[in-house]
């Protein structure tokens, strides 16, 4: 027994608590499974925080885009007012200032001078809106080029009737005199209808007749891939021809007839070609007209008795010829 009044400590004897015998495996997987699960849990906490954050931030970039582009759109205006302001401020002050010099200078030599200045400056005012609603109209009006043939000119057979029939459907024409025409080269040609015709577009048309017909479609496959023009009208055109009468007729034709054509080329600047023949032309072959249509794509007409359609065969107005270049420039 103890003594002292201390206290006593009992200690019982070790008690054996029977263990299954698989616990470590039931305490491990236990573990793991409950690993999954917090990791699941954080998992899907993170993609609700990504995703909810995620379109927060693209809402307000939109909405900060939104700010600025109405920023923006606002100081566009106020510049467009300050301006127009700042225009007729300038243009009373202006007006003020001319007051001014007037009646400081009333009853002086100096008074007819500034009436003088004012005149002119009202005559250039209107010489000058003149001149902008001229080129207006000159750059919106059709144009067209008639190209002679070989040893022809200007004035030859229906060129005179159809330039004063477009004329006066409001077409200017021009009929340039070619270079040579009594031996006719590619180059000299095309180079000469080049300068003559200037810039191209839609309201530009073209008529030929014979080797003139060559020389525009050579011209047209000359021109940049953006140019466009109106469309072009064929008169006893060819690709062959027929009873060249000596060496120096066969010379001269030989580079016109060997020298190849971009046909795609050709094309591409317009889609309106209209080509006619007679089936009595001593120097272009019934041929041709399927070849302008195989080549070119062109509308074809065979006329009876025409010859070679010059002045020669009685041939002074040719009326299919006019009706289709008003219907390309329709």
């Amino acid at each position: 027994m103890p003594t002292n009044n201390q206290p006593v400590l009992f200690v019982a004897d070790p008690i054996d608590i029977p263990q299954p015998e698989n616990s470590r495996g039931i305490v491990s997987i236990f573990v793991a499974v409950m690993g999954l699960v917090a990791l699941g849990g954080y998992g899907v906490y993170k993609l609700k925080m990504g995703g909810g954050g995620q379109s927060k931030s693209t809402e307000k970039e939109k909405n900060d885009e939104s700010r600025c582009l109405n920023l923006k759109k606002l100081m566009e205006e106020k510049l467009r007012e300050l301006t127009d302001v700042r225009g007729q401020m300038e243009s009373k002050l202006k007006e003020k200032a001319r007051e001014e010099i007037r009646e400081a200078l009333a009853g002086t030599p100096a008074a007819k001078a500034l009436a003088l200045v004012e005149r002119a400056e009202k005559e250039y005012a209107r010489l000058e809106q003149l001149y902008n609603t001229c080129m207006i109209e000159f750059q919106t009006k059709k144009r067209l080029f008639l190209v002679h043939g070989w040893d022809g000119a200007p004035e030859d057979a229906w060129f005179p009737w159809l330039k004063r029939e477009l004329e006066g459907g409001g077409f200017h024409v021009e009929a340039p005199a070619m270079p040579n025409p009594e031996w006719p080269k590619i180059e000299a040609w095309v180079s000469h209808l080049a300068r003559v015709v200037g810039e191209v577009d839609e309201h530009t048309f073209f008529v030929g007749h014979s080797i003139g017909c060559q020389a525009i479609m050579r011209y047209i496959e000359s021109l940049p891939k953006d140019k466009k023009v109106g469309g072009v009208v064929f008169v006893a055109g060819f690709f062959t021809l027929m009873n060249l009468e000596n060496d120096e007729a066969k010379e001269i034709a030989r580079p016109w007839l060997e020298t190849p054509i971009d046909f795609e080329k050709v094309r591409r600047h317009t889609q309106k070609f209209f080509a006619l023949f007679s089936d009595d032309d001593g120097d272009v072959p019934v041929g041709n007209k399927e070849l302008f249509a195989e080549r070119l794509g062109a509308d074809t007409l065979m006329e009876h008795a025409k010859g070679h359609f010059s002045k020669g065969d009685g041939v002074t107005e040719i009326p299919v010829v006019l009706e289709q270049i008003l219907k390309f420039a329709e």
